[in-house]
């Protein structure tokens, strides 16, 4: 990817030379964060064929600094009151989805969610813009979270809590984290079956297309 913008290329060598629990435990917004959020601005602008090959080429190695950032913008997003922020955080997990733990990317998306509620934005409006960046089976989880158990933030194993620093949320454990624990064979479910119609359709041409005898 030799066509990569360079404002790209800088931002993830500054974030490949970063400390990551440094930055996981650094202030909200951070200077990676920063980093981070050009190369989420630079993924959202290259065309689908270089959003996939990027994937290929860097979601290893950036999986968990965008989880980790994304968690960080549904914090940030509430103190700055920002859309964009939250949006960011979101096209984060559209380009890492799964990589490290699907329970924490859903567990993210949940605050995510919550923390778009928060500042009275309409939450699926901006899961929907999010999932135009996602591959198509995560694309489809992006769009249909509001109607799974893990978008309830009851069950997410968080809790909001006010620091000098302003809004930020808090793990407390407990009964309700389970939910997304014991969700997560149904997203794998969801993903095979999801994966096995497109490998189908491929195959199968529709009446009226067939071959000549």
């Amino acid at each position: 990817m030799d066509d990569i913008d360079p404002k790209v290329s800088e931002a993830i060598e500054a974030v490949r030379s970063a400390n990551y629990p440094d930055y996981h435990n650094s202030p909200r917004p951070s200077p990676i964060d920063e980093q981070i959020s050009v190369i989420v601005n630079g993924f959202v602008g290259m065309p689908p064929e270089q959003r996939s090959l990027f994937r290929q080429r860097f979601g290893a190695t950036l999986s968990g600094w965008l989880l980790s950032f994304a968690m960080r913008m549904a914090v940030v997003g509430v103190r700055q009151e920002s859309e964009k922020r939250l949006l960011d955080g979101l096209i984060a997990i559209a380009m890492e989805y799964g990589r490290v733990d699907y329970r924490d990317d859903l567990t993210t998306l949940c605050l995510l969610w919550h923390s778009t509620k928060k500042i009275k934005i309409n939450p699926q409006k901006l899961f929907e813009r999010a999932a135009e960046y996602a591959e198509p089976e995560n694309a489809m989880h992006l769009r249909r979270f509001r109607t799974y158990a893990a978008n309830r933030f009851s069950g997410s194993g968080y809790r909001e809590i006010a620091t000098p620093e302003g809004f930020d949320y808090e793990w407390h454990g407990g009964l309700g984290c389970c939910i997304t624990v014991l969700l997560m064979p149904v997203v794998a479910l969801v993903r095979v079956v999801s994966w096995c119609q497109r490998i189908f359709s491929r195959r199968t041409r529709p009446p009226g297309k067939q071959p000549p005898p």
